[in-house]
């Protein structure tokens, strides 16, 4: 199956986005001059790696893409402006690139991790592609999918790990959260994310019983 295929009688191909945003300053209170160099390092760290990735989707032969942040767009715009200066690229074909329908439906191979499971437990406490961490832990509680060590995978190893996870990399956020709302992270999270793994699970699993 050629690009050309796909473009033509599929859909157009719309470049993924890097979880790459620019740091925002808090406006009611004046940065120190360290504290401005942080922000101009970062941000500029991450300008040179959202060029680099639109520079290789815009060769690649994408009709667009998406950006994380609106600050962004003038980039992405600037280097798909220059590289496709027509609508899309429907006749540009990748040299040597052809993906077969055994390509396009195989099962990706290996083990359930722990670390795996950690990082999208992660990834779900964060913002950027979420939904498809979510998605994930949803689909191995739903089915009792077994890690490699041979634990399942439940409720209770879902709660243990958000809370291992928001002790160990958002005690800061969880700070602020605290002095400003009154509210405890952990607890917020424990409200907002885990319906959405666990009583989803449920609800599907009292469907398929009722149907």
């Amino acid at each position: 199956m050629s690009k050309i295929f796909v473009d033509q009688n599929i859909c157009f191909q719309v470049a993924n986005n890097k979880a790459l945003s620019l740091v925002r300053q808090d406006k009611e209170r004046e940065a120190t001059d360290d504290q401005n160099i942080c922000f101009q390092v970062a941000n500029n760290k991450a300008l040179s790696l959202v060029r680099q990735d639109k520079e290789r989707e815009a060769t690649d032969g994408h009709d667009g893409t998406w950006v994380a942040h609106p600050g962004l767009v003038p980039i992405a715009r600037e280097i798909f402006d220059e590289r496709m200066p027509s609508p899309n690229q429907i006749q540009k074909q990748l040299e040597g690139v052809m993906a077969t329908n055994m390509d396009l439906t195989a099962i990706p191979e290996g083990t359930r991790t722990e670390s795996g499971f950690r990082h999208n437990i992660s990834v779900t406490l964060d913002a950027a592609t979420a939904e498809i961490s979510r998605a994930q832990l949803w689909q191995w509680l739903k089915h009792d999918a077994r890690l490699e060590d041979g634990r399942t995978v439940d409720a209770q190893l879902v709660k243990q790990t958000i809370a291992a996870e928001t002790e160990r990399r958002l005690i800061r956020a969880g700070s602020v959260v605290s002095r400003g709302f009154g509210w405890d992270l952990r607890d917020l999270l424990m409200e907002l994310k885990l319906p959405n793994i666990v009583e989803t699970t449920d609800s599907a699993t009292q469907s398929e019983a009722q149907g």
